[in-house]
């Protein structure tokens, strides 16, 4: 997968901490200028505002 410039999901419940993680460890979202989260109900507040 190409680095992201845009994601976009919302209510998505598989989106999780771990998956955010691991696209951030990865350093596919070094390019990132907007992500949508919004109703993301498995993303705490602590792994989206490290």
């Amino acid at each position: 997968m190409p680095k992201l410039t845009y994601l976009a999901v919302p209510n998505c419940d598989g989106f999780t901490d771990h998956v955010l993680n691991q696209l951030i460890d990865q350093g596919k979202l070094s390019n990132m200028r907007a992500i949508d989260l919004s109703n993301t109900v498995n993303l705490t507040f602590e792994t989206v505002f490290i």
